[in-house]
C-alpha cells in the first residue's frame, strides 16, 4: 500500500475525532433521558407545600335541578252526562272550595227524581197496608166459625142426648104411621072402584115412598144410638183446625216474610231516590278546593260526561320537586332548609324547607323523590317552572379535614401523600362530604399529620421532598 496514502488517512481520522470532541464545547446539546421526577434522577428533592390534618366542622352545599308544581292539580270531570248550560269560570279564574264551576242541563235528572219518589210512595203505601191492624168484622166472623166447628166436634164426642134419641124415635113412629095411613087410604079407594082414585101402581108407589122414609128415620135413630164414626170425628176435628187457621189469618193477615219483603222494597225505593238526587246535585260541578283555573276545555252548549275533562284546577300554593342520587339520600332530611332560584327571577332567591323524602329509591334511575315547600308569599313561582335548589348538608359535623387539593385519584382510589422527615408516604384514604375548599377524611389519616397540597404530580412513595 502507498505509505503516503496511509499517512493522509490517519491524519483525516484524527481531524474528525478532534472535531467531534469539540462539539460539546461549542453548544451542541447532549441527549437526555425521558423526564423523571427530580428526586428520581438525583437533581434534588421536589418542592411541595403542606397542610396539617385538623379536626373541625364542615358543611357541604348540594345543588339539584327540579320543577315547580302546584301542590294540588286535578282535571275536573263531570260524574253525569249532560249539556253545559252555564260555564261560570274561565282560564285564570280564582275560585274557592265549593264555588260553582259549570252547570249541566237538569230537566232529565229532575224527572228521574220524581219517578224514583213515586216508586218510594207506592212501596211505602203497600208496607203501611200490610202493617195495619186486621178488620174487626173479619175477626168476629172467624171466631164464630171456630165456635160452631168446636161445638159440633164436642157434640159428636159427647154422643146423643135423651132429647135427640126421643126425637129420632118419634120420627120413626111418624114415618110408620104415614106409611100405614097411605096404604089404608089406597086400599079403600081400590075397593070402592070410584073413578079418578088410586090405581094399584099408585098404591105401590106410595107404599115405596113411605117405606123409604121409615128406613131413613130408623137409620138416623140407629146412628144416634151407635155414636159417631171415626170419619165423622176426623172431619169435625179438621173443620176445627181450619177454623182456627182462618181466625189466626184474620188477626194477622200477613206473614213476617211478607213484611220483610215490603220493608226491603221501601229501602230499595229510598236508595233509588237518593241516587237520583245525587245525580241531580252532580249536574252542578263545584270546585273541590281553592285554586286557579289553568285550563278550560269546553264551552257552553257542549255535551259532556264521565271520562271527559272540562277544566283543570290547580292550587295557589306550590312545591318544588327534585330527584337526588341515592348516595345523597342520607344527607337530606325533612325540615332541612334550602334555597331556590328560578331563571324567571335572576338574582332572586326563595327560601324553602324540605317537606318529605321518598322512603324508596327508584330502581331504574337510582334516585329518590324530594319535595320542598318554598316561601313564596307573592306567588311568583308558577306551576311548571324550572328551578335550581341548593342546600347545605353536614353542617356542624365534627370531622378530620384536609384541603381538597391534598386528595388525588390514583387507580380508582383516593390518595394523599403524608410528608414526614423530608420524605413522602403514599396513603389510601376514605373520603366523606366536601365543601368548596375542604374534604372530610373518614379513615386513613390522623389529626396533626402533614400532607402535601402542591407538587403532587409525579410523586412516588418514599420520594424525598423539600417543604416550601
Amino acid at each position: 500500500m502507498n505509505r503516503s496514502f496511509v499517512r493522509i488517512s490517519l491524519a483525516g481520522l484524527l481531524a474528525i475525532a478532534l472535531l467531534v470532541s469539540g462539539c460539546g464545547q461549542i453548544g451542541i446539546p447532549e441527549a437526555k433521558p425521558a423526564s423523571q421526577p427530580a428526586s428520581a434522577v438525583g437533581t434534588g428533592p421536589a418542592s411541595v407545600q403542606v397542610a396539617k390534618v385538623q379536626r373541625g366542622t364542615l358543611s357541604s352545599t348540594l345543588s339539584f335541578s327540579g320543577n315547580v308544581q302546584a301542590r294540588q292539580k286535578v282535571s275536573i270531570i263531570p260524574k253525569v252526562s249532560g249539556r253545559v248550560t252555564k260555564l261560570a269560570v274561565d282560564i285564570g279564574s280564582v275560585v274557592a272550595a265549593g264555588d260553582v264551576l259549570l252547570q249541566l242541563d237538569q230537566d232529565a235528572l229532575q224527572g228521574q227524581v220524581a219517578q224514583a219518589q213515586a216508586g218510594l210512595d207506592a212501596a211505602q203505601a203497600k208496607l203501611n197496608s200490610l202493617e195495619s191492624q186486621p178488620r174487626p168484622e173479619q175477626v168476629a166472623q172467624a171466631e164464630a166459625n171456630l165456635k160452631a166447628a168446636q161445638a159440633k166436634l164436642d157434640q159428636l164426642k159427647a154422643g146423643p142426648t135423651k132429647e135427640q134419641l126421643a126425637a129420632a124415635e118419634a120420627q120413626v113412629r111418624l114415618a110408620q104411621n104415614q106409611l100405614y095411613l097411605s096404604q089404608t087410604q089406597a086400599d079403600a079407594a081400590l075397593g070402592s072402584r070410584l073413578p079418578n082414585t088410586f090405581t094399584k101402581e099408585q098404591k105401590e108407589a106410595l107404599s115405596g115412598v113411605g117405606s123409604e122414609q121409615v128406613n131413613i128415620a130408623q137409620a138416623n135413630l140407629d146412628q144416634l144410638k151407635a155414636g159417631p164414626t171415626k170419619e165423622q170425628l176426623d172431619q169435625a176435628e179438621a173443620a176445627v183446625e181450619a177454623a182456627q187457621q182462618q181466625l189466626a189469618l184474620a188477626k194477622k193477615p200477613v206473614t213476617e216474610y211478607d213484611l220483610e219483603a215490603a220493608r226491603a222494597a221501601v229501602a230499595q225505593a229510598k236508595a233509588a231516590v237518593d241516587l237520583a238526587k245525587v245525580q241531580l246535585a252532580e249536574a252542578t260541578v263545584k270546585a273541590p278546593f281553592s285554586g286557579i283555573v289553568a285550563q278550560r276545555l269546553v264551552s257552553e252548549g257542549a255535551m259532556v260526561g264521565p271520562g271527559s275533562p272540562v277544566l283543570t284546577l290547580i292550587s295557589t300554593d306550590n312545591e318544588v320537586i327534585i330527584n337526588i342520587d341515592e348516595s345523597d339520600v342520607a344527607l337530606v332530611k325533612a325540615g332541612q332548609p334550602a334555597t331556590i332560584t328560578a331563571s324567571a327571577y335572576p338574582g332572586e332567591q326563595f327560601s324553602a324547607t324540605v317537606t318529605s323524602v321518598a322512603p324508596s329509591v327508584d330502581a331504574k334511575t337510582r334516585t329518590s323523590l324530594v319535595r320542598l315547600s318554598p316561601d313564596d308569599k307573592e306567588g311568583k313561582l308558577r306551576d311548571g317552572m324550572f328551578a335550581q335548589v341548593q342546600m347545605q348538608v353536614g353542617k356542624g359535623k365534627d370531622a378530620l379535614l384536609v384541603p381538597k387539593s391534598a386528595v388525588v385519584q390514583e387507580q380508582g382510589s383516593s390518595v394523599v401523600y403524608i410528608v414526614q422527615d423530608g420524605q413522602v408516604r403514599r396513603q389510601v384514604v376514605t373520603t366523606g362530604v366536601s365543601s368548596d375548599s375542604q374534604i372530610e377524611i373518614v379513615s386513613g389519616l390522623s389529626e396533626g399529620q402533614s400532607v402535601a397540597i402542591t407538587g403532587l404530580s409525579g410523586l412516588r412513595d418514599g420520594a424525598e421532598v423539600k417543604v416550601q
